[in-house]
C-alpha cells in the first residue's frame, strides 16, 4: 500500500467510525428490543477502532518526507550556528545562570548542550574572551583558567574575579601554581575587575599572600581596571612605602581603585581618562594627578581634605561625595568642559555650589544629578534656584530622594522658579513617589508645557529592586496621565519592593 492510499484509507475509517458512533447514539432507544443488532454494531465499532489505531501507528512511517526545512537551532549548519553563538556573546547580559544561580558564560553554556554544539563553540575563540571567575562557586578554578586561555587563543580578554580569597596560606584555591596561572591570565586582559569576598573585609593578611602583587605584572593590553571590596584597614600601619602597582600598564585608561591608597600607584606611568577612588586624598595629591593626566575626562572622588585651585581642561564628568572638591575647583573656569555633575543634596554642597556659580554661570553643564546624601540636608527646592546659572542644562536627575523632597521641588518650581530653556529630560530614579508627588509632578508638567509652549521630551520614573522601608512605589495607574504630558515616558516600577514584608503603593 502506498503512503497516499494509506492516508486516504485512514481518513475513510475515521469517517466510518464517526458515522457508526452517531448512528448508535441516535438509535439507542430503538435498539433496546434488538440486542443482536446492537451487539453487531458494537463489534463493528470495536474492530474499526482497532484497525484505526493500527493505521495511525503506521501513517507517520508511510507519509512522504516533508519538503520543508527542519526547524530548530539544532538543525542549523555549523557556520550558521557559529554566527548565532557570536551574536549571543555580544548581547547585553549574555551571561546566564546555573540552577545554583552561578554565572555561566555563553561559551560554556553552548558547549554543555551536546557534542556538536560543543565542537562549534570550542572552535570560536571570540566567545571565550569574556568570563566571570567566581572563586566561591568554581570547584577547580585552575582548570577553568587553563580552558579559557586555550580556547581564547591569543585574543584579549575581559575577566571579572568574584569572591577573591585573601591568601594561599588560608585558602588552598590560591596555591602558587594558581597565582602563576592568574598572572598569565591578567597579562592578556583588556578589561579586568577584581572583587574581594566580604567575609575578609577587615583583614587581608600579608600583602605577599593576596592577589594585589599581580597588579605589578606586565599588562600591556589592559585598558580598564576596577577593584571592589577593598578596605582601608588592610593597609593600616603597613610597611609597603615603596611598593607601586600598575607601572606596566601603558594603555590603562579607566581605573577604579576603590579604597586602595593612592601611594600604591605612580600616576606618571599612566595616561588615564577616567579615575575613581574611595580613598582620602589631599589637594596636593589631586593636583599631581591632574598634572599626570591632562586628558582626564571623568573623576569620582570620595574625600578631599584640603586643596588649592586646579584646572581640569578636559574634565566632562564629575561625581562628588565631599564638598572639599570645590576648594580645588572654585570656579566654572577650572572645569571649562564640565557637562555632568553629580552631588548629594546636603546643606554644605548647596552652599559650595552656590558659591561656585556666583562668580559666573556654568555654561557647559548639560546634566545635573541630585542624589540623597548623608549629613544635614538642604531643602531640595533651593537647588532649583540655581538653574538660572545653568543656561545649557538639558537633563535633571533625582536619585534616591524622599517623597517630601521631590514634592517640594516641583511645587516650588511651579511658583516661579526659572525653567532652563533647553531642559528636555527629567529622571526620577529610586525616589519615593507617593500621591502628593505625582500630583505635584502632573501640575508642574502641565504648567511647564504652558509656559514654554513645548512638551517635555522625556520623563523617566524608575524604581527597581529593594527600596528603603519608608519609600513608596509609584502607582502604575498614573502612567496614562503622565504619557499625556510628555513626548516619551519611561516607566519601570514592576520589580520594586520596599524593605518590609510587602510593597507600599501610592494612593
Amino acid at each position: 500500500m502506498s503512503s497516499e492510499s494509506t492516508i486516504v484509507a485512514l481518513a475513510a475509517i475515521h469517517e466510518a467510525l464517526g458515522s457508526l458512533q452517531r448512528f448508535s447514539e441516535r438509535n439507542v432507544h430503538a435498539m433496546a428490543n434488538a440486542p443482536d443488532l446492537e451487539a453487531q454494531l458494537n463489534l463493528a465499532s470495536k474492530n474499526t477502532s482497532t484497525a484505526l489505531l493500527a493505521l495511525e501507528a503506521m501513517a507517520p512511517m508511510l507519509r512522504p518526507p516533508s519538503r520543508r526545512s527542519p526547524k530548530g537551532a539544532g538543525s542549523l549548519p555549523d557556520d550558521v550556528l557559529a554566527e548565532v553563538f557570536k551574536v549571543w556573546f555580544e548581547m547585553p547580559d549574555s551571561h546566564g545562570c546555573s540552577y545554583r544561580r552561578h554565572r555561566i558564560s555563553p561559551g560554556y553554556a553552548a558547549a554543555s548542550v551536546n557534542r556538536r554544539w560543543r565542537a562549534v563553540a570550542v572552535a570560536i575563540p571570540s566567545i571565550w574572551t569574556r568570563t566571570v571567575l567566581d572563586f566561591a562557586a568554581t570547584t577547580d578554578i585552575g582548570l577553568h583558567i587553563g580552558t579559557l586561555l586555550t580556547r581564547s587563543k591569543s585574543l584579549p580578554l575581559d575577566v571579572k574575579f568574584l569572591d577573591t580569597p585573601r591568601s594561599p596560606t588560608t585558602d588552598e584555591k590560591l596555591s602558587p601554581n594558581l597565582v602563576n596561572q592568574l598572572a598569565e591570565l591578567v597579562s592578556k586582559c583588556t578589561r579586568l575587575s577584581i572583587s574581594w569576598r566580604s567575609s575578609h573585609c577587615n583583614h587581608i593578611g600579608y600583602y605577599e599572600d593576596s592577589l594585589l602583587p599581580l597588579l605589578q605584572a606586565s599588562m600591556p593590553q589592559l585598558e580598564s581596571l576596577v577593584l571592589g571590596g577593598v578596605s582601608p584597614i588592610w593597609f593600616f600601619a603597613d610597611r609597603l612605602t615603596k611598593t607601586r602597582l600598575l607601572t606596566l600598564c601603558p594603555n590603562l585608561r579607566v581605573l577604579d581603585l576603590d579604597a586602595l591608597p593612592l601611594r600604591f600607584i605612580e600616576a606618571t606611568t599612566m595616561r588615564l581618562r577616567s579615575f575613581h577612588t574611595r580613598a582620602s586624598m589631599t589637594g596636593e595629591e589631586l593636583a599631581r594627578l591632574q598634572d599626570a593626566w591632562p586628558m582626564l575626562s571623568a573623576l569620582d572622588i570620595r574625600f578631599v581634605r584640603d586643596g588649592r585651585p586646579v584646572v581640569f581642561p578636559e574634565l566632562r564628568t564629575l561625581t562628588c561625595h565631599h564638598d572639599g572638591i570645590f576648594r580645588c575647583i572654585p570656579l566654572p573656569a577650572n572645569v571649562p568642559c564640565l557637562q555632568y555633575l553629580s552631588i548629594p543634596t546636603t546643606a554644605d554642597f548647596h552652599e559650595k555650589l552656590t558659591t561656585f556659580l556666583d562668580a559666573a554661570p556654568c555654561a557647559s553643564l548639560r546634566v545635573l544629578v541630585l542624589r540623597t546624601g548623608a549629613g544635614r540636608s538642604a531643602p531640595v527646592p533651593d537647588f532649583a534656584r540655581l538653574f538660572p546659572s545653568l543656561p545649557q542644562l538639558r537633563e535633571l536627575r533625582l536619585v534616591g530622594l524622599v517623597a517630601e523632597e521631590v514634592r517640594c521641588l516641583f511645587a516650588k518650581w511651579n511658583e516661579g522658579v526659572h525653567h532652563p530653556p533647553l531642559l528636555d529630560a527629567i529622571s526620577l530614579s529610586q525616589c519615593s513617589i507617593d500621591g502628593a508627588v505625582t500630583r505635584a509632578l502632573v501640575n508642574f508638567l502641565a504648567l511647564r508645557n504652558e509656559k514654554t509652549g513645548s512638551v517635555l521630551a522625556s520623563l523617566s520614573i524608575v524604581q527597581q529592586g529593594l527600596l528603603l522601608a519608608n519609600y513608596i512605589i509609584c502607582s502604575a495607574w498614573m502612567r496614562p496621565r503622565l504619557e499625556q504630558l510628555v513626548q516619551n515616558l519611561h516607566f519601570d516600577v514592576d520589580s520594586a519592593l520596599v524593605a518590609c514584608d510587602r510593597a507600599v503603593n501610592a494612593d
